[in-house]
């Protein structure tokens, strides 16, 4: 793979001890141009103001590695609606981003890197031309803490692992539990 825009959506904080998605992106950004929407990591106007700094919404972290931190604008969000759209003037921002490396550099493609079926709604906002890949490093249906959010990701991950283009698991036993929704799940360990 060279010369892709893949955008790898974090669940989790860039300096986080489990760095699966960090050692991806840098993978990957070897030969492609990565960004990583880093929406576990989004924060409010104010909270930028509380802590006396400006927004940062684009980190350039390598030479073809970029951090895209989502920003809350509208405030409220402990709305769901306000939630919602904040997340789409975010997405639009992303989705320009995005245009914008398809008229600067030459890409072969774009390919959405998804980790966490609980992300995989930005495949519905980013476009029908990207590739979506699934590699699943976890039980992520574990993660809920009622039975109704336990139900809620494996529906997620029960419609991402159908409509995936290419779903890897890192064990037999995710893939085998993959396997329930489609065959063709391949098995990736790690290291």
């Amino acid at each position: 793979m060279r010369n892709n825009l893949i955008v790898i959506p974090f669940n989790l904080p860039w300096e986080w001890s489990t760095d699966y998605t960090n050692q991806t992106a840098y993978i990957l950004s070897k030969e492609n141009f990565v960004i990583c929407y880093m929406w576990s990591e989004s924060r409010s106007l104010k909270e930028y103001a509380q802590r006396h700094v400006l927004p940062e919404i684009l980190k350039r972290h390598l030479k073809n590695l970029y951090l895209f931190y989502p920003i809350f604008l509208i405030p409220f969000r402990r709305f769901k609606t306000i939630i919602d759209l904040n997340e789409k003037i975010n997405f639009l921002f992303l989705r320009f981003l995005i245009k914008y490396f398809e008229f600067t550099i030459r890409l072969k493609g774009k390919i959405i890197w998804i980790f966490d079926p609980k992300t995989r709604y930005l495949t519905d906002y980013l476009g029908k031309d990207l590739k979506v890949i699934y590699d699943c490093v976890d039980f992520w249906s574990a993660a809920g803490m009622t039975k109704k959010e336990k139900k809620e990701i494996e529906r997620k991950e029960k419609a991402l692992t159908k409509s995936a283009d290419l779903v890897t698991a890192i064990s037999k036993v995710l893939q085998k539990h993959l396997q329930r929704y489609r065959k063709d799940v391949r098995l990736v360990p790690q290291g």
